[in-house]
């Protein structure tokens, strides 16, 4: 867009993928992001610093040494995330980010969340701050529709005649894509003409890796509770076809 100015930290060696959610490989790459936002600060005149998920913290300590106003962004709870890891170490520092999270909210000129929950937790945290909730909008790419490439993915998944419904997005825990397996379960248990129309529940994304350890997970959740055989497993598909995937869908209601 006119007027934006993009600017990226110094590229860490021997990084070239960071997953999504908390990491090891997010540490390097936000002590870099730390190191060239102090620079701009103390070279450029901003009047506001915009910091999202993690890199909140780092607007929130750039914005009290140089008493600059601070935007907290929270796309998430982070400390529900740490909490929700495999990782002991992650887990352990759950409870203090959960302390950091709320101590960035007291100091913040305005928090912008993504959900009504995170709001509540924001007024929770400091009434006094504004807080506002702003929902993730799909990506233009979404809206396009193909018919050449919605025949395709019928064809290439075998989704003649089917009843859909699709998730679209990663594996991370917090997503619940095993409750929408366990969901789905009862779905087919309440409603046994589903199983005569076909229903399938399409999941878009997640690794590229089947062999990965949060996709084997899900898929042994869906035999565990037999139904394997209507759960398909797409993988990662690009963006501009996601307005595709949607198009054959019949949401059961």
């Amino acid at each position: 867009p006119k007027g934006v100015e993009h600017l990226r930290c110094a590229r860490i060696p021997g990084i070239a993928r960071v997953p999504i959610g908390p990491s090891l490989q997010k540490i390097p790459c936000d002590i870099a992001l730390s190191f060239s936002a102090i620079r701009l600060v103390a070279t450029r005149k901003y009047q506001v610093i915009h910091g999202l998920e993690e890199a909140g913290i780092i607007a929130a300590i750039i914005g009290f040494v140089c008493r600059k106003p601070y935007v907290f962004d929270m796309h998430s709870h982070m400390s529900e995330q740490l909490a929700d890891h495999s990782s002991p170490l992650f887990k352990a520092i759950a409870k203090p980010m959960r302390w950091i999270e709320r101590l960035c909210v007291k100091g913040s000129s305005g928090v912008v969340t993504v959900s009504d929950q995170l709001t509540g937790f924001a007024q929770e945290s400091s009434p006094t701050v504004p807080a506002v909730t702003i929902h993730d909008s799909p990506l233009d790419s979404a809206t396009a529709v193909e018919q050449a490439v919605s025949e395709k993915i019928i064809q290439e998944f075998q989704l003649q005649g089917k009843d859909l419904i699709v998730y679209t997005g990663n594996f991370e825990p917090y997503q619940g894509v095993d409750l929408l397996l366990d969901g789905f379960a009862k779905f087919l248990q309440l409603y046994p003409a589903a199983n005569s129309k076909q229903a399938v529940l399409l999941i878009v994304g997640g690794p590229a890796d089947r062999q990965d350890t949060q996709r084997r997970l899900l898929e042994v959740r869906a035999a565990e509770l037999g139904i394997s055989a209507q759960v398909v497993f797409t993988g990662p598909r690009p963006a501009a076809e996601m307005g595709s995937f949607m198009v054959p869908c019949t949401l059961w209601t």
